[in-house]
């Protein structure tokens, strides 16, 4: 018989088959980013920064972002963590700017408006606001427009809503999706015509597209 060492270490308690998280793949994309509610417009002084947390206004994985602006002279604007866009006011005026999140199977974009108003630190006499339109479709980037919208129509009567009007110049093709049984819709162009069949609050989804992605927002349709 051996004698007994107590000076021998513990026996490892038996961890089976697990296999330890860091040793798991990141999760593969099954389709693009996808929008989940608009950015609210921000106000930065001039001189001084602000950061704004745009990760919960996208949906889906996302592998990587971008940050424009169409105006640096009034805002500056970078991405400085991941889905962290850092704005810095430079001279008195509003700015459009246009996030992008992307993935391997695609990429959704939308834009806010940014306006540099006078330093929190500083006392100005006078403020020139200069506002600057949204981003146009030769940019080639899907950006919502607007609010999204809503639309009272009675049961057995139609009603048309343009949905060009809610994308950017880039959108090229409409359509939509999610369409409940309680109304009826067809789309023809940018123009969508819809029938009320039964009482009831109900959401759709509008898609607007083009040869290179697609994008979505809800519309609020009640039938009376």
């Amino acid at each position: 018989m051996l004698p007994i060492d107590d000076d021998l270490p513990p026996t490892p308690p038996d961890t089976g088959d697990a296999v330890p998280t860091d040793s798991l793949p990141p999760a593969e994309p099954t389709e693009a980013p996808t929008l989940s509610g608009s950015v609210p417009t921000q106000t930065v002084g001039i001189g001084e920064t602000l950061v704004v947390d745009v990760r919960s206004y996208f949906e889906g994985i996302v592998q990587g972002w971008g940050v424009e602006t169409s105006a640096p002279g009034f805002v500056a604007a970078t991405m400085t963590l991941a889905g962290r866009v850092e704005l810095r006011g430079v001279a008195a005026g509003t700015a459009t700017i246009t996030v992008t999140a992307r993935n391997s199977l695609g990429e959704v974009a939308q834009a806010f408006n940014a306006t540099a108003g006078a330093s929190t630190s500083t006392t100005t006499t006078s403020t020139t606001t200069t506002t600057t339109t949204a981003r146009s479709g030769s940019t080639g980037i899907l950006v919502l427009v607007g609010s999204n919208p809503s639309v009272a129509v009675n049961v057995g009567q139609s009603t048309t809503l343009d949905l060009s009007q809610y994308f950017s110049a880039a959108a090229t093709d409409f359509d939509v999706e999610n369409v409940p049984s309680g109304v009826r819709v067809t789309v023809s162009g940018s123009v969508a015509t819809i029938n009320g069949v039964t009482r009831g609050t109900y959401t759709i989804k509008l898609v607007g597209s083009n040869a290179n992605a697609s994008i979505k927002r809800d519309a609020r349709i009640v039938v009376n």
